[in-house]
């Protein structure tokens, strides 16, 4: 009578055979109703469509199923990535505001297309990315209460983003201020120029941001 292999301490046959991998079996991955189910769990919070196929790839899934539960959550509404980009703009610059060149580089690292973040982005509108850019400056300014110099704050603004044009509005705003005697929040000294340089720095928080300023 022949004898089993023995199994070794760690799963693998002596004779080299390969410990078997859960779910890695005959037809492993090709069940679109698993997937499916899968997926819906997956979107008890926003995802894209991206992070969805990459979640379902990392399970096993084939690219066929991943194609049939994508194609069918977006037919059902459950998946948007249009949506997705104008609940995140929304979310960013509710409590973190940031501008556009950070938003469509976060979107753009989760999967979602040039054409639904600019459209998403058109949308937010000038208003909106003024005020957004007139409140990141004011909670840098309350962070930084005691030695706030704008040429500091407007290469703080342009790390998280915005525009040069609404950098130094939002900074003749602050000026305005003070040379009105509103003072400015957090406010002991200002620089008496803005050097354009020094705030045309990168598009994202980079080295040397302080803790918090990333989104």
């Amino acid at each position: 009578m022949r004898k089993k292999a023995s199994r070794r301490a760690d799963g693998r046959c002596p004779a080299g055979g390969r410990r078997r991998q859960e779910g890695a079996g005959p037809g492993a991955g090709a069940d679109p109703g698993a997937a499916r189910d899968y997926a819906l769990r997956l979107l008890a919070r926003p995802r894209t469509e991206h992070q969805l196929r990459m979640a379902l790839a990392r399970r096993g899934y084939d690219g066929a199923v991943q194609d049939e539960v994508i194609g069918r959550l977006r037919e059902l509404g459950l998946l948007d990535d249009l949506a997705y980009a104008r609940a995140y703009i929304g979310e960013v610059l509710t409590h973190r505001p940031a501008g556009a060149a950070v938003l469509a580089r976060k979107l753009a690292q989760r999967g979602v297309s040039r054409e639904h973040i600019a459209q998403a982005l058109a949308e937010v509108g000038d208003a909106a990315g003024l005020e957004a850019a007139r409140q990141a400056a004011l909670a840098w300014l309350r962070r930084n209460r005691g030695h706030a110099e704008l040429a500091r704050l407007a290469a703080h603004l342009a790390r998280r983003g915005f525009e040069w044009e609404l950098v130094r509005e939002v900074v003749a705003e602050l000026l305005d201020k003070e040379a009105a005697g509103d003072g400015i929040p957090g406010e002991d000294t200002l620089g008496d120029e803005i050097p354009r340089e020094e705030s045309a720095g990168g598009d994202i928080p980079g080295e040397g941001t302080r803790r918090g300023d990333e989104l």
